[in-house]
C-alpha cells in the first residue's frame, strides 16, 4: 500500500475528518508509520490487483 500511496502522490496519513460522514476511522499512530517505513514493500499477487 506504501507503493501505491506514493506512486499516486498521496500522503501515508490520511485527512483525520476524511470519514467523519460515516463514524470516522482510527488514526494511525507516528510509531506504525516509523514500523511502516523500516519495512521493505511486499511482493504479493494481492498487492498488483485493482480496488
Amino acid at each position: 500500500m506504501q507503493r501505491r500511496l506514493r506512486g499516486w502522490r498521496r500522503p501515508l496519513r490520511a485527512d483525520p475528518g476524511g470519514h467523519a460522514a460515516h463514524g470516522g476511522m482510527p488514526r494511525t499512530t507516528d510509531a506504525e508509520l516509523k514500523a511502516l517505513e523500516r519495512t521493505s514493500p511486499a511482493v504479493s499477487s494481492a498487492s498488483s490487483s485493482t480496488c
